[in-house]
């Protein structure tokens, strides 16, 4: 049987310590804690570079409630889903009206990942960490079912253990960069032979690819990584392709200025869940 087109599922817009690329634009970029507000810093990258975000002190950032909109829908039909819950962690909630709507109210300039889903018959998405300076609108978050979820994990050998995290990774090409093409991504432990430890595939034809070696540009997403232990991740190893250099984190969204990307993920058992994250190229 042909399997499915597997590209629809990233919507708009995925810990502790690094983002590494140890060859062309490598960058260690630690955590900022949970108090800072962060600036867009990245800037070019040169080979073994050693980053660490220019944070301002506790008492120079602004805070206060804010409101994220944006919708939620189904990724085929591209309709508005009702009754969807979404959240910011464990204080704020809010759920989607019957056009997939929501408002949610989220700290000023605090890291947190919203999660959505896991009401119906929709697989539950944690995003990658963001902070908010300002309102904003994220536009749509592209939900899938639980069947699809559970059809893409079956494409993967070996088969995902529920006990660890799966996670989706776009690799978006900004300002000189003129193609994804080529770049690699690993992470720690990565194994390649079907052991104990992470594994990855790339996306090549709409589904992952047993075969394929790097990012395809025009894939999304690029890579699946699963069996990856639960908790706070952040140690993506991205090697860019000649021509381009690895933007480091923290990162403000091309089309959400007032969005900052940190740089981490929060990993779950992929029972139910998956996680996504998205890494830039320059």
């Amino acid at each position: 049987m042909r399997r499915p087109t597997l590209g629809f599922i990233f919507g708009i817009g995925v810990g502790a310590c690094a983002l590494i690329a140890p060859s062309c634009g490598g960058s260690l970029i630690r955590d900022p804690g949970p108090d800072a507000a962060i600036p867009d810093t990245s800037s070019d990258l040169g080979t073994g570079d050693v980053v660490v975000a220019d944070l301002p002190d506790v008492q120079d950032v602004v805070t206060g409630e804010i409101a994220q909109t944006g919708q939620i829908v189904d990724y085929s039909s591209l309709k508005g889903l009702v009754g969807i819950t979404v959240s910011s962690g464990t204080t704020q909630t809010t759920t989607t009206d019957t056009s997939g709507d929501y408002t949610l109210t989220v700290a000023q300039n605090q890291p947190f990942t919203m999660t959505s889903g896991g009401s119906g018959n929709y697989a539950t998405l944690d995003e990658q960490e963001w902070i908010l300076g300002g309102s904003a609108n994220r536009g749509p978050t592209k939900l899938i079912t639980n069947s699809t979820f559970n059809l893409l994990k079956s494409l993967l050998v070996p088969a995902p253990d529920s006990t660890l995290a799966l996670l989706f990774v776009v690799v978006q090409k900004t300002g000189a960069c003129a193609s994804t093409t080529g770049a690699k991504l690993s992470a720690p432990g990565l194994t390649t032979d079907g052991g104990v430890g992470p594994k990855l595939e790339y996306f090549s034809g709409g589904f992952p690819s047993s075969i394929a070696t790097s990012v395809t540009e025009g894939q999304t997403p690029s890579a699946i990584l699963w069996d990856l232990p639960v908790g706070i991740f952040s140690q993506i190893i991205v090697t860019p392709p000649s021509g381009c250099t690895l933007k480091g984190f923290p990162i403000t969204d091309p089309a959400v200025p007032n969005l900052t990307y940190t740089g981490n993920v929060k990993l779950e058992g992929s029972q139910t869940t998956w996680s996504s994250m998205r890494v830039f190229l320059q």
